[in-house]
């Protein structure tokens, strides 16, 4: 990975470096597995881009950031917002890494999927908010706990082999933001396509 022509062994490396308003390329065309979990807790904004699909990214949990995956091909086991962190995916495709990869959103993490984006995961978690303009394809199951809120804008196709709604706020992890409080776990289809029943995995 490299951040404005600067080159760093891992992607784990180019986080730490990061900062307000950078972009993180990742190297193009690079295969292989980086291992081990980040917690990563920047209040700042910064991108995330480069073509690496058979390259699978640490498990990465972010927090108080917003962070812009664009015009990327990434593999990705684990995305994770908490605590007011904001993921946004533009033009870009996610794959999932097999096993028990999952895109997931807690407290009042925010996932943003735009509407030329694709994102394979084995499923989807939120407490907090996943908003869906694009492609989604979650091949065991999407859950929705708490008072976590999925919507599905006009055009978004969204297939699940599963779709879980509870109520039950699991750990404290519920949503606080005051429109949500009290409020029911939630998915809105608008114009949208949602579709529960067999889903292919990416990489699985």
């Amino acid at each position: 990975a490299s951040i404005d022509g600067v080159g760093y062994a891992t992607l784990a490396e180019a986080l730490n470096a990061v900062q307000d308003g950078q972009t993180i390329t990742l190297a193009e065309g690079a295969e292989g597995k980086e291992s081990g979990e980040i917690s990563f807790d920047k209040a700042i904004t910064f991108t995330i881009t480069g073509k690496a699909p058979k390259y699978a990214l640490p498990v990465i949990t972010f927090q108080n950031a917003t962070v812009n995956i664009k015009d990327a091909e990434v593999l990705i086991p684990e995305l994770d917002a908490r605590q007011n962190a904001v993921i946004n995916i533009v033009n870009s495709t996610v794959h999932d890494a097999g096993g028990n990869s999952i895109a997931k959103s807690y407290y009042n993490g925010t996932i943003n999927i735009d509407k030329t984006s694709t994102v394979y995961m084995m499923q989807i978690t939120t407490m907090g908010y996943i908003n869906v303009a694009g492609t989604v394809n979650a091949t065991w199951q999407t859950n929705v706990y708490g008072n976590g809120m999925i919507s599905l804008a006009q055009g978004a196709k969204f297939n699940t082999g599963a779709l879980h709604l509870t109520g039950k706020d699991y750990s404290g992890r519920d949503n606080t933001d005051t429109d949500r409080v009290g409020k029911p776990a939630t998915i809105v289809v608008d114009g949208a396509t949602l579709n529960v029943g067999s889903v292919k995995s990416d990489n699985g």
